[in-house]
């Protein structure tokens, strides 16, 4: 309802304006980590989940990851 709700109010509004919803997907399940917009810095988005989400969310450190080169 958070999401879709916000969405369907800012689309009768015609205020639809391009923005990244940020999920990860973890054993079976979407979990919805922020919104970005196309103006947003890639690196601004993973700082705000690395400080924020990873909280709640700890599988995400291990997600977040730099990945090894095998």
């Amino acid at each position: 309802r958070l999401v879709s709700g916000s969405l369907e109010e800012r689309q009768d509004q015609n205020k639809l304006t391009g923005e990244w919803i940020v999920f990860a997907k973890y054993k079976g399940n979407n979990y919805y980590l922020c919104l970005g917009t196309h103006n947003d810095e890639d690196q601004w988005i993973r700082n705000k989940i690395e400080l924020v989400c990873t909280k709640e969310f700890s599988f995400l450190k291990e997600l977040l990851a730099p990945q090894q080169d095998g």
